[in-house]
């Protein structure tokens, strides 16, 4: 029962997709439309939001996503041809088939919500690959910031000598000396 509703969701959550976008490549439509009308293989179709290091994925981008127009790769294997595919996916379907449709949207719908997954051992590297990329934008942002921190800190010494404080240049050198060695 709970396999028969979750393809439910996925039959719509694809009509949503082609109701809603006009897609970068037109023909893709054709293997959306015969995705959902498989419910067999509708149960090895995956929602997700990144394909990559996956080897049987489909990527469909509407216009205003910043993804590639169109992409199958099944069993590491890259298709173009949207007959080829859908007589692939008909006569030897994969074992797991990761979809990403792809959209430009600020927020995520709910229906997107319910249908969208990913395999565990994926997970683990998309949020690895998630953890470094905000590690990475966070120590921008300190070094950005450390910079103009030196940058204002050096002005003020400037200021203190230019005004022959020397009490304020000898605290202003030390904190310099404290944080910039």
């Amino acid at each position: 029962m709970r396999d028969a509703a979750l393809i439910m969701k996925k039959k719509r959550f694809i009509s949503w997709f082609l109701e809603t976008y006009k897609l970068k490549r037109p023909e893709s439509a054709k293997i959306l439309r015969f995705l959902g009308e498989s419910d067999e293989l509708l149960k090895v179709v995956h929602f997700v939001e990144n394909v990559r290091q996956l080897p049987s994925a489909l990527i469909v981008s509407a216009q205003d996503a910043a993804t590639v127009s169109f992409l199958c790769r099944i069993n590491n294997v890259y298709y173009e041809n949207v007959d080829q595919i859908m007589a692939h996916l008909e006569y030897d379907p994969p074992e797991d088939l990761f979809v990403w449709l792809s959209f430009d949207r600020e927020f995520l719908c709910s229906m997107c919500d319910i249908v969208l997954g990913v395999r565990p051992e994926v997970e683990s590297k998309i949020f690895y690959h998630q953890v470094v990329k905000n590690l990475e934008r966070e120590l921008k942002f300190k070094v950005r910031g450390t910079k103009d921190r030196k940058h204002q800190l050096l002005a003020e010494i400037d200021t203190a000598l230019e005004k022959r404080d020397k009490a304020r240049f000898l605290d202003l050198s030390e904190l310099y000396r404290e944080l910039f060695g």
